[in-house]
């Protein structure tokens, strides 16, 4: 499944005194050719797969350069993020030659102009350390009169179910309803009063008369996460193609928080990716 990717890559750019007027004013670099270099990298990252052949094509989310100057040198770096499948090395690696090589270009007549130690920014490692953690109760919640009625499977609320197993949470609560809000409402009171901290519902959350889900549960939120929720909608949009006919919402009910997800067992694998390394880290704020 896909998820968020990050890569950073660095350069140095050398200009020799006699062309730094060119490019610097008062010991950084001028406006113009800062904002070019910015621009260029920015063009360049977004259309790495026209520069290297067979490179895959993606979508970034988010493009970052930095320059930084002492004694006439010029460090650049740069970061990239992506809901992708694949790593964005390449993106950061495009992005800050072509930076530097944005300003080269503005002090080219002058020899002694060089790149130097072009690199891949690898994260420092992270210290080991003992962790103790509670166990989070969690239960999954299908709203669907075809399933229960025998007509359909819950491929995507085990897949969830399984997941979050995986990762150490306590699956003791599975229940598959009607589309019916009083029959919901029923269910989470419930689960609810038997301290259940995470409960996902999958179903009743597109445009239909039947879709009850989110209408019947946001009156109850003492408020929603939109930041989640905009990152859950970010994979739904790579699951539809872009085009996301379905809702999705994210909100808290006393200490327990809610997820309200469409019944798709792709959008269940890519919100399971997403949710079970860092569902954990609500209940610490």
């Amino acid at each position: 499944p896909s998820s968020l990717h990050e890569a950073r890559a660095a350069a140095r750019l050398y200009v020799p005194e006699e062309a730094h007027y060119t490019v610097f004013r008062d010991g950084q670099l001028k406006d113009d050719v800062r904002a070019t270099a910015t621009i260029a990298a920015i063009q360049a990252a977004k259309n790495t797969h026209d520069l290297i052949p067979l490179h895959q094509k993606g979508e970034l989310n988010w493009v970052e350069v930095t320059f930084e100057v002492y004694d006439g040198n010029v460090h650049i770096e740069a970061a990239v993020r992506a809901v992708t499948r694949q790593s964005l090395v390449m993106e950061a690696l495009t992005a800050v030659n072509v930076a530097a090589l944005t300003l080269v270009d503005f002090c080219r007549d002058f020899p002694g102009v060089s790149i130097k130690n072009s690199h891949i920014v690898f994260p420092e490692p992270r210290e080991k350390s003992l962790e103790i953690t509670t166990p989070v109760h969690a239960g999954i919640l299908i709203v669907s009169e075809r399933i229960l009625a025998g007509l359909g499977s819950d491929d995507a609320g085990r897949i969830i179910q399984k997941g979050l197993r995986d990762q150490g949470f306590l699956m003791d609560h599975y229940s598959v309803i009607a589309n019916d809000p009083d029959k919901l409402t029923e269910k989470v009171q419930q689960w609810l009063e038997q301290d259940v901290e995470v409960i996902i519902t999958l179903g009743g959350s597109g445009l239909g008369k039947k879709d009850i889900t989110i209408n019947t549960l946001e009156p109850f939120f003492d408020f929603r996460l939109e930041g989640v929720e905009q990152s859950l909608f970010n994979r739904a949009q790579i699951v539809y193609n872009g085009f996301v006919a379905q809702r999705i919402a994210v909100g808290k009910i006393g200490k327990a928080f809610i997820v309200c997800l469409p019944l798709d067992e792709r959008l269940a694998r890519e919100a399971l990716a997403l949710l079970a390394p860092n569902i954990r880290s609500l209940f610490e704020v």
